[in-house]
């Protein structure tokens, strides 16, 4: 064979070669600011498989200029709609395919006392987990699970994005929980059993605990913390026996369960008031709640609106409490 064409065919060769380097590094560079075409690349930081099933982020950059991925809308609870409306949340299960999780979740409905209109959603159960993008795959990181505040009324996860956190090696976990009627209503009698808020809270923090190593944090090493009601939350957290064991050390900002809406005092009274409120006094109890769960999200946001009240401290509390 001639000479020169083998010195051709291996400059050519060399060529394609290093043609073909640099599209890898190209699409590397692509995948590594943009997110990967394909969520089954292999080393994908951007895709995590949890219990439930796969998941796929997006990367951000935090105040300070570190990298890092976060994991948004991520199911932790079936859907609270329907006949699970006053009910305990329940574990989500799977999903088929790779979940998308690249933008925030409509926060649990609340009316909004700020701007006097109708917020959120009632299919609202999700969590956020943000984590470092160059951490070590053999040491876990610590893990800061928040819970937002606002008088367990309003507002939701999304107040508290975590940028200016996400300067550290930590791995941050926020939530959103059930609000006002649909996450505390009681009817002191069974049929409503209140507290709905505090367990979706709970069943999140059993979610971290299965799951939050796939994002490289420590299970043994998580804070629960808040402000606020968060903070109140946090409280009731410590000495539940529900939540024995499902985080390791607590921060409490601005707010315990002695805070005047810590604990709601009447029950009964406030349930009666707020069924009387959306026009649900129609006989028995039972049929008070079958009219409650037959009700829209817009009439349970209407009916619990003109029983909240702003004290003098600044905590909204229910008018009889």
């Amino acid at each position: 064979m001639d000479l020169r064409f083998l010195i051709t065919l291996s400059i050519l060769g060399t060529i394609v070669s290093t043609t073909e380097c640099l599209r890898k590094e190209q699409e590397w560079r692509r995948d590594k600011i943009c997110g990967p075409t394909s969520p089954h690349l292999r080393g994908n930081p951007l895709l995590v498989e949890t219990q439930s099933g796969k998941i796929q982020g997006v990367q951000s950059v935090s105040r300070g200029g570190k990298e890092f991925i976060k994991f948004l809308g991520i199911p932790f609870a079936q859907p609270p709609v329907g006949k699970l409306r006053f009910e305990s949340p329940k574990p989500f299960g799977k999903w088929d395919g790779v979940l998308n999780a690249t933008e925030y979740r409509r926060p649990c409905a609340y009316f909004d006392f700020f701007n006097k209109m109708q917020n959120g959603v009632e299919d609202c159960l999700y969590l956020n987990v943000l984590t470092p993008l160059n951490r070590s795959d053999d040491q876990l990181l610590p893990v800061l699970v928040y819970i937002h505040g606002l008088s367990f009324f309003f507002a939701g996860s999304l107040v508290y994005e975590g940028d200016y956190k996400m300067d550290h090696k930590i791995v941050i976990v926020t939530m959103d929980y059930r609000l006002g009627p649909l996450g505390f209503l009681n009817t002191n009698d069974g049929l409503i059993r209140g507290n709905m808020g505090l367990k979706d809270q709970n069943l999140a923090l059993h979610w971290v605990q299965k799951n939050i190593r796939q994002f490289g944090g420590d299970p043994d090493l998580v804070t629960l913390s808040g402000t606020s009601v968060g903070a109140i939350s946090v409280n009731h957290h410590l000495f539940s026996p529900r939540s024995k064991g499902l985080f390791s050390k607590a921060i409490m900002m601005s707010g315990s369960n002695l805070t005047p809406n810590g604990i709601m005092r009447s029950p009964k009274q406030t349930a009666d008031n707020f069924i009387a409120k959306v026009n649900c006094t129609v006989g028995s109890r039972k049929d008070e709640v079958a009219c409650l769960n037959n009700l829209n999200t817009s009439q349970i946001l209407n009916g619990y609106r003109d029983m909240i009240v702003r004290q003098k401290s600044g905590y909204y509390t229910l008018k009889n409490n």
